[in-house]
Parts: C-alpha cells; sequence; structure tokens
C-alpha cells in the first residue's frame, strides 16, 4: 500500500482490514485471474502458515489474525517477523555486554514500539545483565523510492516538482540539515538529488530522489540520533526493521562504514556492525514449526509448477477508485477518502505477471532472492 503510512495519519482501523482481508484471502481459494478481469477463479490451494513479512503488519495485526483463527476454530500458525528480528539483534551480545541496538524500520513499525517491547521483554526473560540502549529511527521514503513509488521518488523529474512527500529542509520529523550536507554526501548527479538553485547549499528545497540517497540520508540521521542519545557503548546491531530494507544492505554497510572513518562518529559504531535481517530469523521459526509438526514437503517434490505468487492492485473496474495516470491510487484516495467497513473490492489480488510487475522489481528479485525468482519466472 505501503502499510507504514496509514498509522502516520491515524488510520490504524483500515491498516489492520487491510492485514485481515490478506488473511482471508490465504485461508480460501478464490482470486481474480487478471488486472482488468471481473470473473473469479477458485482452484487456488489454502495455506498451513501464514508468515506476516511485513513489520507493520506483524505489529499491527498479527494478534488480530490470531483472534480470527481462533474464532473460526482454523489451527494455523501465524509467525511474525518482529519476534524473529528482535531475537536476531540480541544475538549480537553476550549477556553481560553493554551497546546500542537500532531499530531502522518505517515509520508505521516505529510508533508502535513492537520491537523496543519486544527486545526489552527477551532482555528481562533472559536476564540479560549489560546496558544495552535502544533507539529507533523511521525510514519514510527509502521502502517507497524501491518500489519507485511517486512522491517520493520521480525518476524523469529534472527539478523540484509538487507533492513530494519524502524527506526535506521543513520536515520536522525527517528533515534535511544543512549542517550535516557534508556528511550526507548526497550524489547529485543524474538528477538523484533535486534542487532549486545552482548551488545546494543556496537551494531552500532539496528533495531526495534516488534509493541511494535515501540510504545516505536515514543512516547519517540514525547516527545523529545516536550521537545526541549521549549513548556510551556504540552501536553493535541494525534491526532492518522492513523486508524492503535487505535489499540495500551493502549501500547501508558503505555509509556506515564510512561514518566510521569519520571522528565525531567514530566511537558511536562498533568495529562491526551486525545488520540484522528479520526474514532470516523467520525462516528458520517456520522450518522448525514445520519440521515439528511433520509438515515439511517431501525433499524430492517438484515446487516449479504448484507454487503460487499473487499481488494486490487497485480495482480499474470500481469507478469510485481514483487513479493517478500510472494506474496506481492517489494519495488522498490510498490514505485518507477511504474508511474501514466500506463493502467494496478497492483492490484486486491477482497472479503475479509482466503487467503488474515493473522490470525494475523484477530485477531485483533476481538479484536478491534468485531462488525465489526461478519459482516465480514459470508464472510469468
Amino acid at each position: 500500500m505501503p502499510y507504514s503510512n496509514y498509522p502516520e495519519i491515524g488510520k490504524e482501523e483500515l491498516l489492520v482490514e487491510h492485514i485481515l482481508k490478506d488473511a482471508l484471502f490465504l485461508l480460501n481459494s478464490r482470486y481474480n485471474p487478471s488486472p482488468l478481469s471481473d470473473a473469479i477463479n477458485q482452484e487456488k490451494p489454502t495455506v498451513k502458515s501464514i508468515v506476516i513479512a511485513c513489520n507493520t503488519a506483524t505489529a499491527y495485526g498479527k494478534k488480530e489474525i490470531e483472534y480470527l483463527l481462533k474464532h473460526t476454530g482454523i489451527n494455523i500458525k501465524v509467525i511474525g517477523v518482529i519476534d524473529a528480528g528482535s531475537k536476531g539483534a540480541l544475538e549480537c551480545f553476550e549477556k553481560e555486554e553493554s551497546g546500542a541496538i537500532a531499530i531502522f524500520a518505517t515509520p508505521g513499525t516505529v510508533k508502535s514500539g513492537a520491537y523496543v517491547h519486544t527486545i526489552e521483554k527477551i532482555m528481562e526473560e533472559s536476564q540479560y545483565e549489560g546496558d544495552i540502549r535502544i533507539l529507533q529511527h523511521g525510514g519514510k521514503g527509502l521502502a517507497e523510492s524501491i518500489d519507485n513509488k511517486s512522491g517520493f521518488i520521480n525518476t524523469s523529474a529534472e527539478a523540484v516538482y509538487e507533492n513530494y512527500l519524502g524527506p526535506s529542509l521543513v520536515d520536522n520529523l525527517y528533515k534535511i540539515d544543512r549542517n550535516l550536507l557534508d556528511v550526507y554526501q548526497f550524489d547529485t548527479t543524474g538528477n538523484q538529488l533535486l534542487y532549486n538553485n545552482t548551488y545546494l547549499r543556496q537551494s531552500d528545497s532539496i528533495q531526495i530522489n534516488s534509493v541511494d540517497n535515501y540510504v545516505r540520508y536515514h543512516m547519517v540521521s540514525l547516527t545523529e540520533k545516536l550521537r545526541n542519545s549521549g549513548a556510551e557503548a556504540p552501536l553493535r546491531s541494525v534491526v532492518l526493521g522492513c523486508t524492503h530494507y535487505p535489499y540495500v544492505k551493502d549501500e547501508i554497510e558503505e555509509v556506515l562504514g564510512r561514518l566510521r572513518s569519520i571522528p565525531a562518529y567514530r566511537h558511536l559504531l562498533a568495529n562491526t556492525v551486525t545488520l540484522v535481517d528479520p526474514s532470516q530469523n523467520t525462516a528458520s521459526e517456520l522450518y522448525a514449526y514445520l519440521a515439528n509438526t511433520d509438515m515439511l514437503n517431501t525433499p524430492d517434490r517438484e515446487r516449479l509448477d504448484d507454487s503460487m505468487f499473487f499481488i494486490s492492485i487497485p480495482n480499474r473496474n470500481n469507478t469510485a477508485v481514483s487513479l493517478k495516470e500510472t494506474g496506481s491510487f492517489t494519495y488522498e484516495y490510498q490514505y485518507n477518502h477511504r474508511n474501514i467497513n466500506e463493502l467494496t473490492d478497492y483492490t484486486l489480488i491477482v497472479p503475479f505477471s509482466n503487467q503488474v510487475l515493473s522490470d525494475l522489481q523484477l530485477d531485483q528479485i533476481k538479484r536478491n532472492i534468485p531462488e525465489t525468482f526461478k519459482l516465480l519466472i514459470k508464472q510469468l
């Protein structure tokens, strides 16, 4: 949608409704065959477990899905990424060791405080004795730029544009600090940074316009928070609290390495800062559950022909839906105009295809999760 923006504008109930609709889709056999079709296919198999592979959805919807399953008598385990990611963050510490953990997540996940509560609970139960400080930073615009969402990135723009939604000089929560321009080291080539003066420092409008520059902005901002917190022990782990963030893991490590070479930040960063990808811990938890309940597929089972991938898209057949020329929801309709309990299909859930996935998205999947891409390519 992306989900992280709903809590920012007070639409938590609408977010929970989206999450429950996702669960209902997984539990039934219905789907739409193509983006422009009104037909309903009903041969989709149901599932034997649900993994909420979204940090914001885990924070706001895991308990609600479990409640739904309990009261419908469906015995299916629900696994979320926050428990797994929290355990991964603490694996970097000995029981008596001190240091800092950074939760780098979407603004929605940060607002929920779910990671902080979970880490503190694990620390108490496991009797950690060190002074472990937890700080959070919301990565506004990073996931959206990876998804090529307008308002956060505009690859065709050659100058500052209206309706920009990312960090800026006047955003109180996500402010671009002129005093840190030398530290950000934004890449200004190829319109990756947009500003309205010949000279960057003299511009009164600056817009981030590339994934790489979003990473630079947020890693510097996170480290600045750590510096201003008065932390004495260094940062040892960063939880990549959004499923998109591992796609830019190399870029994050590069920026942290550069910041470590700056005297003002050197003492704040451990020699090795572990980037925790909660999906790895989640996969281990899922595997253990399926193995313990004897639900693993047999090793020789052919998966290439029966794996199915779906995505939700705007329903162009619904005249009430407001769309941009690109076919995506307008921001106002997506976040402000809709309310809970509106019994209308404003989205369709369709199989992955070249109609609904861009070349950029397919390339990211191919590079970052090649085994999944082998399964997916059979469906395209």
